[in-house]
């Protein structure tokens, strides 16, 4: 079964295993629903395949090319194997992303007909079943300048500040003059 991505924006909130005593076994703490939020009852996720790790980077260059903070942050996100969603009776449907890589666009799937109760299962899986995966922002960054080098960013779609940008992208020239 195809492995699936799901960018944890709420990182404080995304307890694995965590010792709380008031929880109830085979529950999970509220707070982690917050990683789980849809809009119009949908959520978003990617597909990875092939080289996992190289990909995992390439979504994370991609996200920080939307953020504010830019690529001065770490991407963290969890790694989860699809057949929990027929599992918990979820469906996913192919749909393009948005980020300013496109090949990343075509990699994201969208859950959909969620119900509460199906969002909880899912959390319910996730958070004993999985443990988040995390990119240091150097890793990120490093990602971003490999990925614009390589003409797979669309500038016209990265909303990071432009002096953030402006420095990526005198990077990225420098790296082309050095081929």
């Amino acid at each position: 079964m195809p492995t699936l991505l799901r960018q944890l924006r709420k990182k404080n909130r995304w307890f694995i295993n965590a010792p709380l005593d008031w929880l109830e076994e085979g529950d999970v703490p509220a707070d982690s629903l917050a990683n789980l939020e849809t809009k119009d009852n949908l959520l978003s996720v990617f597909q990875i395949d092939g080289d996992v790790e190289k990909n995992i980077k390439r979504i994370a260059a991609a996200f920080a090319g939307q953020s504010q903070k830019g690529a001065n942050e770490e991407f963290e996100c969890v790694i989860f194997d699809s057949a929990v969603l027929g599992e918990i009776g979820i469906t996913y449907v192919k749909s393009e992303g948005e980020t300013p890589d496109k090949e990343v666009n075509s990699w994201h799937y969208d859950l959909i007909e969620l119900s509460a109760a199906k969002l909880a299962d899912l959390a319910k899986h996730l958070l004993p079943n999985s443990e988040p995966h995390r990119i240091l922002a150097k890793e990120v960054l490093s990602s971003l300048i490999e990925s614009g080098a390589n003409d797979m960013i669309d500038w016209e779609k990265v909303t990071m500040p432009k002096k953030e940008r402006d420095k990526i992208l005198n990077e990225i020239e420098k790296r082309k003059n050095i081929k």
